[in-house]
């Protein structure tokens, strides 16, 4: 076990560590919304390979069918509320 001392010591420093990153740095979405929405309804029309609709939206394959599948999860989501 550590004693008190140790543990106020550590919170100590902690609390003087200077940050590299700043917090809530999250990253930049690739695409606008209006994007996400176009590039998943091309796909439904069309039913084209994830890597020729990453080349037509400017992202990589793996982006394009994280966005594809990331739109569809929440077009479910969204369809399964009842409105009164």
């Amino acid at each position: 076990m550590q004693s008190d001392y140790t543990l106020e010591l550590q919170e100590l420093l902690e609390s003087k560590k200077v940050r590299i990153i700043a917090g809530g740095g999250d990253r930049k979405p690739k695409l606008s919304l209006k994007e996400q929405i176009i590039l998943t309804l091309v796909y439904l029309r069309h039913l084209t390979t994830f890597e020729l609709l990453g080349i037509q939206f400017g992202v990589s394959e793996s982006t394009a069918n994280d966005t594809f599948n990331y739109m569809v999860a929440n077009t479910q989501r969204i369809a399964t509320i009842q409105f009164n």
